[in-house]
């Protein structure tokens, strides 16, 4: 299992030393680089028994959808929370996120398609 990060070894070293070195976050005095890592483990688990649990309720289709959705709206967190910048590209990748949902859903419809019975 961990010998396969032996060849990242060096940037592992960098990035503890760049996470030690990260300010204090009150009111733990944790580094905030820690609590942010800490905070995305925690995320990230109960993403992944959400998704689990999801797969055994759903069809892999809404389960693709609901996943597709979780990552538009951590693509929107990323955005406000650490500023990165809304480009073009994300402006239409928005909208071909939501025109999917939206056909999937059958809230649209595109023209000459017939409404399809969902079990």
């Amino acid at each position: 299992g961990l010998i396969g990060f032996a060849v990242s070894y060096g940037n592992i070293t960098r990035a503890v030393s760049d996470f030690n070195a990260s300010p204090g976050a009150t009111p733990l005095n944790l580094p905030v680089m820690w609590l942010y890592l800490l905070i995305n483990v925690i995320m990230q688990t109960i993403c992944v028994r959400s998704i689990y649990y999801l797969l055994s309720e759903w069809t892999s289709l809404a389960v693709t959808m609901v996943t597709t959705l979780r990552k538009f709206l951590s693509l929107l967190l990323s955005i406000v929370i650490f500023k990165n910048h809304f480009t073009f590209e994300h402006w239409i990748s928005a909208g071909l996120v939501f025109a999917g949902s939206a056909m999937f859903s059958g809230v649209l419809k595109l023209p000459g398609e017939e409404a399809l019975e969902r079990i």
